[in-house]
């Protein structure tokens, strides 16, 4: 797509690299706080899902509101999707 997610500071920003603007300074929209600094981010095109590992891994919505939270080990620095 046209959106880049980035890391800044515990929040998610976005970016669209289309028009060169930005489009939020935070993606994350119910209050969900990231319990450390985001270290990978993944999305899924056609779902809209964002997935960013910041000492768990978190699964959000395209609207930006927390689907699930995964316990990992300390830091994850990659996340993988498997298309099944």
């Amino acid at each position: 797509g046209d959106f880049v997610y980035y890391a800044v500071a515990e929040k998610i920003a976005v970016y669209n690299a289309k028009t060169q603007t930005p489009v939020s300074a935070s993606f994350i929209t119910d209050g969900t706080s990231l319990t450390a600094f985001p270290t990978a981010i993944a999305a899924i095109p056609s779902t809209g899902e964002i997935y960013v590992a910041a000492g768990s891994l978190y699964a959000f919505d395209k609207t930006g509101k927390l689907e699930y939270k995964l316990t990992t080990g300390a830091n994850p620095v990659k996340i993988l999707l498997v298309n099944n």
